[in-house]
C-alpha cells in the first residue's frame, strides 16, 4: 500500500522512489518482493490500548504473557500513549490469543 491507500500490485519490477502526485502527499514505490517482506515481518503482531490506567513496560509485558499463556517468544514494544505492538515469534501462539 504506498502513502495515498493506493494498492502496489503492480510495481514488481520498479525500484524504491517517491514521487510527488501533488504537492501536499508523495507516493512511495515498492517492489512487491519487498512489500512482501515487510509485511511478513508484522504478520503477527497486534496493537494493545491500555484504557485506565497508566503501567511500565515490565508489568504489561509480565501480565500479557501470564493472561495469553504466551510459551514462545513474545515482543512488547512501547509506542507511547499507553499503546503497545504485541509481535508473536509463532504464528499458533499469535492465533491462539486473537481467537
Amino acid at each position: 500500500m504506498n502513502v495515498d491507500g493506493g494498492d502496489l500490485e503492480g510495481t514488481e519490477g520498479i525500484g524504491s522512489s517517491i514521487q510527488r502526485k501533488n504537492d501536499e502527499c508523495p507516493v512511495i514505490r515498492v517492489p512487491i518482493e519487498k512489500k512482501h517482506r515487510l509485511h511478513r515481518q508484522w504478520s503477527r503482531a497486534l496493537i494493545v490500548k491500555l484504557i485506565g490506567h497508566s503501567v511500565g513496560y515490565n508489568f504489561i509485558f509480565r501480565r500479557l504473557k501470564a493472561i495469553w499463556h504466551v510459551v514462545l517468544a513474545m515482543d512488547v514494544i512501547d509506542v507511547g500513549n499507553d499503546c503497545y505492538i504485541v509481535r508473536f515469534a509463532d504464528s499458533r501462539e499469535y492465533e491462539k490469543v486473537i481467537f
